[in-house]
């Protein structure tokens, strides 16, 4: 007792409500080309841990900058910040970019839609 647990339930209920809506799409959508439902729920359940592991694999980035050497330290500390947060806002738009453009074509991806295409 008076432990104290630190807990994001709310990644956790976001990451469970993408999957679920993920896999609801994609069943309805293979339903429209004759696609079965339980192969459309373990397609879906791989896109899940992908994009998983896309977001939450990102490996830590370093920006090397060299600063002035005659700034004050309040003002390298100042810029330091900025710099970090202006490279987690690069990485985010990265991946962002790359799970948009892959959710763009999920249904193509994951269903039998392209067959008409192909043949």
């Amino acid at each position: 007792m008076g432990e104290v647990i630190y807990a994001h339930f709310g990644t956790e209920r976001e990451w469970k409500k993408t999957h679920e809506k993920t896999a609801q799409s994609l069943v309805e959508i293979g339903a429209l080309f004759g696609d079965d439902a339980a192969l459309m729920r373990a397609k879906a359940d791989r896109l899940y841990q992908v994009l998983r592991q896309m977001v939450e694999g990102i490996p830590p980035a370093n920006a090397r900058v060299t600063l002035p050497a005659a700034l004050p330290a309040a003002q390298v500390k100042l810029l330091r910040e900025e710099i970090r947060k202006g490279v987690l806002d690069a990485m985010e738009l990265v991946v962002m970019h790359c799970v948009q453009t892959m959710m763009d074509s999920i249904f193509d991806l994951c269903t039998s839609k392209l067959a008409d295409r192909v043949n």
